[in-house]
């Protein structure tokens, strides 16, 4: 597994679900080969290089085993979706996520969910705390 078969699955999956177009993965890539999205605690963040989906949302994979991701390693990948018609500000979800994943306990609980249920029911209760 690389860091690109892992956005090519990802934007596969996003536009079979016609979210995105055939171009989006080559707009994450490009934004990628500027700078890693790896941002430590064993996540990554890739999002395009322009915003291009219709609406903001958030693609998050888990991986078995840790890859290579730039200088690091990752197994919990968010993909930032943000809407070309977005006009709001977004820096509470930005501050949010990063809160979150800026903390390993959290990153390793989320990496011990077993289905996206128990992921996302992992996120409602650390997010009450």
């Amino acid at each position: 597994m690389t860091k690109e078969k892992v956005i090519d699955f990802i934007c596969q999956k996003l536009e079979k679900s016609n979210l995105v177009d055939e171009t989006y993965k080559y707009s994450v890539l490009e934004r990628e080969s500027y700078s890693s999205t790896n941002f430590g605690n064993m996540v990554a963040l890739p999002h395009p290089i322009n915003t291009q989906t219709d609406a903001t949302f958030l693609s998050i994979m888990t991986l078995t085993k840790p890859i290579i991701w730039g200088e690091g390693y990752v197994q919990l990948i968010i993909m930032l979706n943000i809407s070309k018609n977005e006009n709001q500000d977004l820096k509470g979800m930005y501050n949010a996520l990063l809160k979150l994943l800026d903390q390993q306990n959290i990153v390793n609980k989320l990496l011990e969910c077993e289905s996206y249920e128990e992921f996302e029911k992992t996120i409602q209760v650390i997010s009450e705390k």
